[in-house]
């Protein structure tokens, strides 16, 4: 079943890629089992892995700042 599901999902991400789609967002903790997500077409942004990051900087007493640019941060800062 796995591998089935594995290659529905890379289907589905090959074709929206064709339709001018920019990026995926997993929004399903199970999601990111079955795609790679630093290997595909598009950029892939796994919303748990988001989350845990953000938790552990929350936990540190890091803070997105764009004066301290951390990788970890996953806000984009704009001037205004």
């Amino acid at each position: 079943m796995k591998r089935d599901s594995e290659r529905t999902l890379k289907t589905i991400i090959t074709e929206i890629d064709q339709q001018g789609i920019k990026a995926v967002v997993l929004g399903c903790t199970e999601l990111s089992m079955l795609v790679d997500t630093k290997a595909n077409v598009l950029p892939i942004y796994d919303s748990t892995e988001i989350h845990a990051d953000a938790g552990v900087d929350w936990i540190l007493g890091m803070q997105c700042n764009p004066a301290w640019p951390s990788p970890r941060c996953h806000t984009t800062f704009t001037e205004a």
